[in-house]
């Protein structure tokens, strides 16, 4: 069985239907979802009706855990205006409230058995949605996945690729869809194939021109939202 694992799509609606084209062409039918389904940009209506073309299984990133802080005070909100844009505003205001209850009711962490392989989908680290798990991460922070027995730990978080074998345990970020940190107008992702028992990564490129004009025009004073996009 071929598995999809896509991580940090950021409301970037644009990214993700390229994506989810490569997808299809590679006849996979299953996706691994790793949260950040909102933040930065705008699309998540469009990106709630792509995803339910597929069977899935997802789980909550960071920024789910914002919306739900945004929703329940307008001073937090206020606050994700200046650093993110108006992202999680958008969902608030225009969302449905069953919704916003998917979105910030699923699950931090899913362990899963797959064809025999145990695999867990975690969004920053296993013990910590929040936390920044770099390709250069220090011995201390690794030596933390040796408390952990899977075959497979997927995270996404950073927005950059990587990679770590911890004595035969693959650990696993297929990057970005949304907003690589590595580069723009590019997105990745990466098929785990539990019969070859091996990770195979992959990169989708999308035209960034109608994400831009959104920026412009929804939040013309954030500047890192545009050149990211450019990176």
């Amino acid at each position: 069985m071929r598995y999809a694992v896509l991580s940090d799509i950021h409301g970037n609606q644009y990214a993700l239907q390229e994506v989810l084209k490569d997808i299809k062409r590679q006849g996979i039918h299953k996706l691994l979802l790793l949260g950040d389904y909102v933040g930065y940009y705008y699309g998540i209506t469009s990106i709630l009706k792509q995803i339910r073309q597929f069977d899935f299984i997802a789980i909550r990133g960071n920024h789910e855990d914002l919306l739900l802080d945004g929703m329940k005070d307008g001073r937090v909100l206020k606050l994700l205006d200046v650093k993110y844009g108006t992202s999680h505003r958008r969902c608030i205001e225009t969302l449905p409230k069953h919704e916003l209850n998917f979105l910030t009711k699923l699950p931090r962490t899913c362990e899963l058995k797959i064809d025999g392989l145990k695999v867990l989908l975690c969004h920053g680290a296993p013990w910590s949605t929040s936390e920044y798990v770099y390709p250069n991460v220090d011995n201390v922070v690794l030596n933390k996945y040796d408390d952990y027995s899977y075959d497979f730990i997927f995270f996404g978080h950073t927005h950059y690729r990587t990679v770590f074998d911890r004595n035969g345990m693959q650990v696993v970020n297929p990057g970005s869809v949304g907003q690589s940190r590595q580069m723009g107008g590019l997105a990745y992702w990466c098929i785990l194939d539990t019969e070859q028992k091996k990770v195979e990564f992959m990169n989708t490129p999308y035209d960034t021109d109608a994400l831009v004009k959104e920026v412009i025009n929804n939040d013309p004073v954030l500047s890192y939202n545009l050149n990211i996009l450019s990176r």
